[in-house]
């Protein structure tokens, strides 16, 4: 009985960090493009989290705990983005999403070609992500508007 209270505690703490993940990502202005490799390595991070459930206990508490963690890893690989405060960012160290802020951004450099590419330099940080093209005329005037320094590079 005590496993599965632990078990539950623990899911508990992984649907919250996920609901914190999703809350976010819903007041971003632009929202990333999760490259294919992280989604690869999310989806199979879930798997493998459900096939050692089964294999050492099989029992709900410990599908529970393995659904959980697993969502909490795709929460925060697909909770990178622009918003209001800055640039929310996936550094592979942590779960929990970093920020840089627009004050502590130098530059971005935009890459145009079949998905539109953006390098931001920052004090902390240099943040490679990717955006659907059709949102080029958001994010630049969001980067102009923040009085970011924007490069545009063509491919």
């Amino acid at each position: 009985m005590n496993q599965n209270v632990t078990g539950l505690m623990i899911s508990v703490v992984f649907m919250f960090g996920t609901a914190l993940h999703l809350k976010k990502r819903e007041g971003y202005i632009v929202k990333t493009m999760v490259k294919p490799v992280l989604k690869v390595v999310s989806f199979s991070s879930l798997a493998l989290f459900l096939v050692m459930a089964y294999i050492l206990r099989n029992q709900v508490v410990s599908y529970l705990v393995a659904f959980s963690a697993g969502t909490f890893i795709l929460s925060s690989i697909y909770s990178q983005g622009i918003s209001e405060k800055g640039v929310h960012y996936f550094n592979g160290k942590t779960f929990v999403i970093p920020m840089e802020k627009w004050q502590d951004l130098n530059e971005a450099v935009l890459s145009d070609g079949e998905v539109l590419g953006i390098e931001f330099s920052g004090r902390r940080t240099r943040v490679n992500q990717t955006y659907h093209p059709e949102d080029r005329e958001k994010l630049v005037g969001t980067l102009r508007e923040k009085e970011l320094e924007v490069t545009i590079k063509d491919e």
